[in-house]
């Protein structure tokens, strides 16, 4: 399948996520990342342990 490039900038607009402090900032994008990525594993029905375990394995 092809890789497509995403923005944290477009995700915080898909998931309604107001980002936090100013773009680029290393922290403020870490919190941001953080919501994202809350809101992407409830989407995917994956609970963090899985998104891990699913995470080191490389694909076929």
């Amino acid at each position: 399948s092809k890789v497509q490039f995403v923005s944290l900038a477009s995700l915080c607009i898909h998931y309604d996520i107001q980002p936090a402090g100013t773009a680029h900032g290393a922290m403020s994008d870490v919190h941001t990342l953080s919501l994202v990525l809350q809101r992407m594993t409830y989407d995917l029905l994956l609970s963090i342990s899985i998104l891990l375990q699913r995470s080191f394995i490389a694909p076929a």
